[in-house]
């Protein structure tokens, strides 16, 4: 392109495809890393990473993910893009995940079938993980009631799945419809945005792997981008990527303020739901079920809600069905929360 070829730049700095010489070590997306794969480590039941829109919890999951050793883990990433699968759908691709050949059209015995393959995997010495991107549309009381029925699965006294879900508020708000769930939350970290400071030294990274000098953004033009971006990674990206063709089409030799001003302008709407100025927060929060913030709504005095076992002589509790009309809005929560604390 002509603009990066003006400021002498190798690569396009500000693509979001997942390149890994591109990848922004943040602390907040490293610390989220490093506890989260902890929890895999450990075997534990559940681990949820939540965080605002376009804070990196796709790149979590991804990365996460790369870091399973295939001789010692099954692990599997389960991207959910709408709300409309049916709960044999479902079942059915995590059969097929974790290897299970022909599964049955039979729920009950699909069922078992996931628990004997899981049962297999144990035998083997590896350890099955299922990653879900974009759980908050798993956010209902019956998926999640299920989902907990899964994190119950034993096998000679060990737990045979872990977990980790990656979604917006609406997971955290699910999750607190069934305190059973909540309280099998064993790693629970929430994404928070950047700072001025990590704004910079992501443009700047960016910068440097194109062969660029951070300085081809001024520190006005950078403090710019991190307020208006809100501090959130994805934005500020487009934000930058905008005022570094706005600069090119100025004939400025940098970019600075003018020029984060008019990408800002001609962004419109994409802007729009931004907060105003970032406050300095910490990277990211480690919430431990039951205290405030994460799952703070969580009751512990509460019996689990029940969920039908599926066959007799197996602790199989095993299916999850994706909503047809989508993500709960938040008066259809608070309908079920009444309904589950009252």
């Amino acid at each position: 392109m002509e603009h990066l070829e003006h400021f002498g730049l190798s690569r396009d700095p500000f693509v979001k495809d997942p390149v890994a010489a591109l990848h922004f070590e943040s602390d907040a997306v490293t610390d989220a890393e490093r506890r989260l794969l902890r929890a895999c480590l450990q075997r534990r039941g559940l681990g949820v990473l939540t965080g605002g829109i376009g804070l990196g919890k796709s790149t979590v999951v991804r990365r996460l993910l790369e870091q399973l050793d295939e001789e010692r883990f099954d692990a599997h990433l389960l991207v959910l893009v709408h709300g409309g699968v049916e709960g044999a759908w479902l079942m059915m691709r995590l059969a097929h995940l974790l290897g299970v050949d022909s599964p049955s059209q039979e729920r009950s015995r699909l069922c078992g079938e996931i628990f004997d393959r899981l049962a297999a995997l144990h035998e083997e010495g590896r350890h099955a993980v299922l990653l879900v991107d974009d759980a908050q549309l798993l956010a209902r009381k019956e998926p999640l009631a299920e989902l907990r029925g899964l994190l119950c699965l034993e096998h000679e006294g060990q737990h045979l799945l872990s977990v980790v879900l990656a979604g917006g508020a609406e997971l955290e708000r699910g999750i607190v419809l069934d305190p059973g769930l909540a309280q099998r939350v064993d790693v629970g970290v929430c994404l928070a945005p950047l700072d001025e400071e990590g704004v910079s030294a992501f443009v700047a990274h960016r910068l440097r792997v194109a062969g660029a000098e951070p300085a081809l953004f001024d520190a006005v033009a950078l403090r710019e981008i991190a307020r208006r971006s809100g501090g959130v990674p994805r934005l500020a990206l487009t934000l930058a990527d905008n005022a570094l063709h706005e600069a090119w089409l100025l004939g400025a030799a940098r970019v600075g303020p003018e020029a984060v001003e008019r990408a800002t302008r001609h962004l419109g709407l994409a802007l729009t739901s931004i907060a105003a100025p970032v406050l300095p927060l910490p990277d990211a929060a480690l919430v431990e079920p039951g205290e405030s913030g994460l799952f703070g709504l969580t009751r512990r005095d509460r019996t689990e809600p029940e969920v039908a076992p599926l066959f007799d002589g197996i602790e199989l509790e095993a299916t999850a069905i994706l909503p047809e009309d989508g993500p709960p809005k938040d008066d259809d929560l608070e309908t079920l929360l009444e309904d589950e604390v009252g």
